[in-house]
């Protein structure tokens, strides 16, 4: 049999460089608003304020004033009576999915205010505001420092803290409230202590609010602060130039972590080849055997991901092939896979895509998928087998992540309080993710009716908000290309001396494997770590 095998080119997964100077430009912004619980749309902001160093500023709606033009007037005092505040990075905590929607619809009514959303996971992650010659952005906290806004002031020590509001008292006809103490009802988790520390008389709706407010802008900002004090003593990082916490760990890996060795060595795989190796890529196994039990012993295992991350992983260029023979593989192999029945094994742990159902399962009998090879040699240790077709060949990479996890699965473990030790967990769990992030090539524009109708004619479309009478907040996507022919079918030798067959970097550009992406990812890297087995062997006997 003739070994064909083709080489890829790919590009070196881009490493971040560490900043020189701490981006000092940071500030806060809270909204308060009042409304039922029925959706967004039913709220309206009648509070807002900003908080930078040394500096707060709140405001309050007016009688008769609209929830968008306080919304319109509060931003533009930002930029008309504040231009110190130019390129000011300022954090909401919760903005992808409340207060983003509030700012975009009072701001794109006035054509003078140009704002950009950034999407992700039905969340608004970003957005940029540009008046005139000034721009802020805005960014969701929540995104970067997991908790309520109470916890993370708790949890990074703050000098101010969140206090007792009436959140459930507010209303549209009750904006300039004076009178007595509303009733204990009203408050959240309050105790009879601190209920009956508030004045019971002349209690002003609009000064307690105001002060409510202050705290959370200012206390945010505190927490905000260390938070980017701590990652940029740690890894010489700016938490401004990094929308999410997976983002910022990627940055913190490559920029701080990775081997000098293997540096040109982990690759960006792209297009076709992409998609291809992305069908290896499975979250993990959940099933339940027994729904009821006694006298039983409940067990964790901890750091799973970040224990398979200390494996050898697939590096370099990737190198298509027509070895059959498990033993010479590390990589991703495609072919046929048997189960074997349940007299050996009990439950089946190889997942499956099916095709017609679009359902993750773990079948019987036989069926054909990719799979990265360590975990189909683990497999067929339990009766699995597989006839290989062809693999993609990588390089093995050692203690790629080692220090990294070593790291950080130390600041977990000494970790003091619940958000400084989820902090460090999703410092370990998410950068292998964002390794096997995946381009939706999602968009987000806003239009007008006719624009709205045409994206809905053309493109995958979802209507997120009707911003006024004639503008619309749309996301769309473009449509999915076919699945690659399978390249080795096509290019099949005959030949009785088992020559190799290489391939022009020409002839892979044809075939459109090496098309460009505008994300950097390595879903290889991030299959390999999902796929390995983790634990005993017993696991998979057992259950």
């Amino acid at each position: 049999m003739t070994n064909v095998e083709v080489s890829f080119s790919c590009p070196q997964f881009p490493l971040i460089k560490k900043d020189k100077e701490l981006d000092t430009k940071i500030g806060t912004i809270d909204l308060e608003t009042y409304g039922s619980n029925l959706g967004l749309g039913h709220h309206q902001v009648y509070a807002a304020g900003f908080s930078i160093k040394d500096h707060t500023e709140l405001f309050y709606i007016e009688l008769g004033e609209t929830s968008d033009d306080f919304l319109y007037k509060f931003f533009y005092n930002i930029f008309m009576y504040h231009k110190n505040l130019n390129e000011y990075t300022f954090y909401v905590h919760n903005l992808g999915r409340f207060d983003s929607v509030f700012i975009i619809k009072a701001l794109t009514k006035n054509q003078f205010f140009s704002v950009t959303p950034i999407w992700k996971d039905n969340a608004i992650l970003s957005l940029t505001i540009k008046y005139l010659n000034t721009k802020i952005t805005l960014l969701d906290s929540l995104q970067l420092i997991p908790g309520t806004l109470d916890s993370v002031l708790k949890s990074f020590n703050c000098v101010t803290q969140k206090g007792h509001f009436p959140y459930k008292i507010v209303n549209k006809k009750n904006l300039f409230y004076i009178g007595n103490r509303p009733d204990k009802f009203y408050y959240n988790n309050i105790s009879d202590k601190d209920y009956l520390g508030i004045p019971e008389k002349n209690w002003n709706l609009k000064v307690e609010t105001l002060k409510y407010l202050k705290s959370d802008v200012e206390g945010l900002l505190e927490a905000v602060t260390k938070f980017s004090d701590n990652i940029f003593k740690k890894y010489s990082l700016n938490i401004t130039s990094f929308k999410t916490l997976p983002g910022l760990a990627l940055a913190a890996y490559t920029s701080n972590y990775i081997p000098n060795n293997l540096k040109h060595e982990i690759k960006m795989i792209k297009s076709d080849l992409e998609k291809e190796i992305r069908t290896a890529y499975f979250g993990g196994n959940v099933d339940i055997f027994i729904n009821e039990v006694e006298n039983c012993y409940l067990y964790d295992i901890n750091s799973q991901y970040s224990k398979a991350m200390l494996n050898d992983m697939p590096i370099g260029d990737p190198v298509l092939s027509l070895e059959n023979n498990l033993d010479n593989i590390f990589g991703f192999v495609y072919g046929e896979i048997i189960c074997p029945d349940e007299q050996i094994l009990r439950v089946p742990f190889i997942q499956y895509k099916n095709p017609t159902w679009k359902l993750n399962t773990c079948p019987r009998g036989s069926f054909r998928r990719l799979i990265f090879s360590e975990e189909i040699k683990y497999a067929l240790k339990f009766g699995y087998k597989m006839n290989v077709e062809y693999c993609y060949q990588f390089k093995r990479g050692k203690d790629l992540f080692k220090k990294y996890v070593n790291d950080h699965y130390s600041l977990k473990s000494s970790a003091k309080d619940p958000v400084q030790r989820t902090i460090a967990k999703l410092f370990l769990n998410s950068l292998y993710g964002r390794l096997g992030i995946k381009d939706l090539e999602n968009a987000i524009k806003f239009v007008n009716k006719d624009e709205a109708k045409d994206l809905d004619k053309n493109t995958n479309v979802t209507v997120i908000s009707e911003l006024s009478n004639n503008n619309y907040m749309i996301r769309y996507s473009g449509k999915i290309t076919d699945s690659v022919r399978k390249f080795y079918s096509e290019n099949s030798i005959i030949s009785d001396n088992h020559k190799i067959k290489l391939y022009s970097k020409a002839d892979i550009k044809k075939l459109g494997f090496n098309k460009s992406r505008e994300i950097s990812s390595a879903v290889h890297i991030a299959a390999a770590i999902s796929s390995f087995p983790i634990g005993s062997e017993s696991t998979y006997k057992w259950v």
